[in-house]
């Protein structure tokens, strides 16, 4: 079989070798050694001070911290849940959390939905000395070894405090079991989250709708930021709008300027993305961006220097991450049956298997749908390397094994695959969702310095006057 290197995005989402079942998990001694050490004392440091580098806080940030200093003392609650707008400055004052937690004897897990999620705030933390991992790879680990299932097997101890981030995101299913595994501890776990941000796809548990506390004074990036300013109006507007002209930070222009000026960031290796509604518009810009980066006659086979998406959950990587491709050797291209293309008779997708030296990466070049899952795929045995797939005890079927990442070419994506994540140069075509602004919110708070959205005639259009004066109002 060919291989192909990778240069990973994920920190965290490095193959660990596999343990046998009657071996004793490393992790598993820790925590028996932890259970020794004697119970938190009532604390004396002042949550407010314990940072790095003082910063000053808002009215709002310090009333949220003294909070959540009586919370990780009480033994009453479980659960602390703080809302936030874009800016306000969450996940800055998470380092305080993490350090009083600490200094009380606590063992603090920062978690988020996804790798990418993830590593902005291990980038964010610095030197502290905490466990950072998905959420996914906190609650579950791997996949059962016989069903092949997502069972929740962390075994959490009084003394875990949990950081949620991006708490939006979560699905009914992992928030359910998440409760319920912190709860059955009596561990402590606290939400970070922005309540107009895009609800997850399918059952939403409306993590942030009780909230304890929510930030409102925008902080990050300043409060003249062009995009900031946008992104309050349209959260306190809750109507879609866009302005009447560029300032700043934001650019409205045409779609035709809109796509030609992300190709051109593209052909320069620039950090950005374009954000689109559907996923017919995102295959067809993606083709664009690989024909803009290797020329008209690039294939649909991935290259080196692609960027990829991982659109379902496996062991190592999980639903929305990201990886840049690199030192390509060789691929094995091929047709796949997947099921899932009509209700009786399945459907074919073209598919490419790459191997580094530890993943397996199984690529959709042209998939239209935004998940796909394992057990879509079927006669594996035909298609796949001895590997690539196990046999499930139960079913007595063979399936695709988890350890198979399932990812599509990356230079666009969806508002949904975009949370969590943050690029210098932002993109933003509505072709859909047009009268849902928590989208628009969504797609545009993913820009760090450059946010650039296309001028929509049928949208409401208002003067930077207007967005302003909305912005530095209460929310409607």
């Amino acid at each position: 079989m060919k291989q192909i290197e990778l240069i990973s995005l994920p920190f965290d989402s490095e193959p660990k070798p596999r343990k046998r079942a009657s071996a004793k998990p490393a992790a598993e001694k820790e925590e028996q050694v932890r259970e020794e050490l004697p119970p938190p004392i009532v604390p004396t440091d002042n949550i407010l001070d314990l940072r790095k580098h003082p910063i000053a806080y808002t009215a709002h940030q310090e009333t949220a911290l003294k909070e959540i200093a009586v919370f990780l003392c009480s033994n009453k609650e479980s659960v602390y849940i703080l809302s936030g707008y874009a800016g306000t400055g969450k996940t800055t004052i998470a380092e305080n959390i993490v350090k009083y937690g600490l200094a009380q004897g606590k063992e603090c897990i920062i978690t988020a939905p996804t790798n990418q999620a993830v590593k902005v705030l291990k980038e964010k933390f610095g030197e502290i000395k905490v466990l950072f991992k998905t959420l996914h790879s906190t609650l579950y680990g791997s996949p059962d070894a016989d069903t092949g299932e997502w069972i929740a097997s962390v075994k959490f101890k009084a003394y875990h405090v949990i950081l949620v981030d991006e708490s939006s995101m979560i699905s009914k299913t992992v928030y359910t079991d998440l409760i319920k595994e912190v709860q059955s501890a009596h561990a402590k776990v606290i939400f970070f989250g922005d309540s107009f941000q895009l609800e997850p796809v399918g059952d939403d548990p409306k993590v942030l709708a009780n909230k304890n506390f929510e930030l409102t004074e925008v902080k990050r990036q300043g409060a003249g930021s062009e995009i900031l300013l946008y992104a309050t109006c349209l959260r306190n507007r809750k109507q879609v709008v866009i302005p009447n002209a560029s300032r700043g930070e934001v650019q409205i222009v045409g779609k035709q300027a809109a796509a030609r000026a992300f190709l051109q960031s593209v052909i320069q290796n620039q950090d950005s993305i374009f954000i689109v509604g559907t996923n017919k518009a995102r295959l067809i810009l993606n083709q664009k961006a690989r024909e803009a980066k290797f020329g008209k006659t690039v294939t649909d086979e991935p290259r080196e220097g692609d960027r990829i998406l991982f659109i379902g959950n496996g062991t190592y990587f999980v639903n929305g991450d990201r990886m840049t491709l690199e030192q390509v050797t060789s691929v094995a291209g091929m047709v796949l049956p997947i099921k899932g293309a009509s209700k009786d008779t399945p459907g074919f997708v073209r598919a490419y298997l790459i191997r580094n030296y530890n993943h397996k990466i199984l690529l959709l070049p042209a998939i239209e749908k935004s998940s796909v899952y394992h057990a879509q795929f079927i006669e594996v045995k035909e298609y796949f390397p001895d590997d690539w797939y196990n046999k499930n005890p139960i079913t007595h079927q063979f399936e695709l094994s988890k350890e198979v990442a399932i990812a599509t070419y990356g230079y666009v994506i969806t508002a949904h695959k975009s949370q969590g994540s943050q690029w210098e140069k932002v993109f933003v075509h509505q072709d859909a969702f047009r009268d849902n602004p928590r989208w628009l919110y969504t797609a545009a708070t993913r820009a760090e310095k450059e946010l650039t959205l296309t001028n929509e005639s049928s949208f409401r259009r208002w003067t930077w006057e207007q967005i302003e004066s909305l912005a530095n109002s209460e929310e409607k």
